[in-house]
């Protein structure tokens, strides 16, 4: 995932602590672009969590997915699934559609819905588009799904919309310190922050996306699905 219109800078320190000093966890998360992730590898260097990609639109699906969601397991790592939307295509479609590949289960992380593609149409039919998607995942799940995006996509192409606050974020911001230097006023705190797209880890060949997830294990396990 690539934050449409943020800094890329060096990447925070792995441990630091976040929002006033709470505890952190870490995390990845992988697409296709990470194939023969070695999860074992992951967890032992010292990586909590994971999202691994799942679909995109209404009929792509990640070659990667189905190995990741069982390898996450056998390693004892906390799972989660995400869509990237397509604000060209159906929402409820896109939604089925992540539904039948992903199948988030009790005890996975909620659903998240990547939101970084170009918006061909107007913020207010984005935000509906992405409610509507929300909805239909939702009343599978039980639990709000989390929302991944960047500051400056959310300001233009969402138009700076309150109306997920309610919603965990995951903010997409490379900003090379202790916190992120821009943070969307829907939101009080992040759930998760993209931190870099460039972190080496034990267990992946190549670069990944790195994450915090503001708590620790036991605040991570009581956002799982019922």
């Amino acid at each position: 995932m690539i934050p449409l219109n943020e800094s890329s800078s060096a990447s925070a320190t792995t441990g630091l602590a976040a929002n006033g000093g709470s505890s952190t966890t870490n995390g990845i998360d992988v697409s296709d672009y990470q194939p023969n992730v070695n999860w074992k590898a992951v967890n032992n260097s010292g990586y909590s969590f994971a999202y691994a990609k799942a679909t995109e639109g209404t009929h792509w699906a990640a070659h990667t997915f189905a190995p990741n969601w069982t390898g996450l397991v056998s390693a004892g790592m906390r799972r989660g699934a995400y869509h990237m939307f397509r604000f060209d295509q159906d929402p409820i479609a896109q939604a089925k559609h992540f539904l039948s590949v992903a199948k988030p289960a009790s005890g996975d992380l909620p659903p998240a819905l990547d939101l970084e593609l170009a918006v061909p149409h107007g913020a207010e039919r984005a935000v509906a588009d992405i409610a509507a998607f929300l909805a239909a995942v939702e009343n599978v799940t039980g639990a709000a799904c989390v929302l991944y995006l960047g500051y400056y996509f959310w300001q233009g192409a969402l138009g700076a919309t309150t109306r997920f606050s309610d919603h965990p974020l995951w903010l997409a911001q490379y900003s090379g310190g202790s916190q992120p230097s821009l943070m969307p006023s829907a939101w009080s705190s992040w759930t998760l922050w993209q931190y870099t797209d460039k972190k080496p880890v034990g267990g992946v060949a190549g670069a990944v996306d790195a994450d915090y997830f503001n708590g620790n294990s036991d605040a991570l396990g009581a956002l799982t699905l019922p």
